[in-house]
Formats: C-alpha cells, structure tokens, sequence
C-alpha cells in the first residue's frame, strides 16, 4: 500500500513542478494547461506499464 501512496504524491509533485516551470517560462499558468500536463503525464506513466513498473521499482 506505501508503494500507491508514495506513487500518488509523487505524481503530485511532479504535476506541481511541472506546472511551476511552465509558469515561470510564460508568467501564465491556467486550469487548462494543468489539464493539458495531467493528460501527458497520465498517457506516459499511467497507460504504461514500463513506464509504471519503472517508477514503482524506483519508489521501493
């Protein structure tokens, strides 16, 4: 179970971080460019299961 938490707050932090840059790069950072980043990171790590089990072996 410490596996899916540590998973769900890393996500978070990289959702922040990532929307932190894009704000510092334009000065704007809207909901939809939040949803926008949300959407890439769950198509590159969510839908795959590589992508997935490499960032699960790396939380163990």
């Amino acid at each position: 179970m410490g596996s899916k938490v540590s998973f769900a707050v890393l996500s978070t932090r990289l959702l922040y971080l990532l929307g932190a840059i894009h704000w510092g790069k334009t000065g704007v950072f809207t909901f939809e460019n939040q949803v926008e980043y949300a959407r890439k990171y769950s198509a590159e790590i969510e839908y795959s299961q590589d992508n997935l089990d490499a960032l699960f072996t790396m939380l163990m």
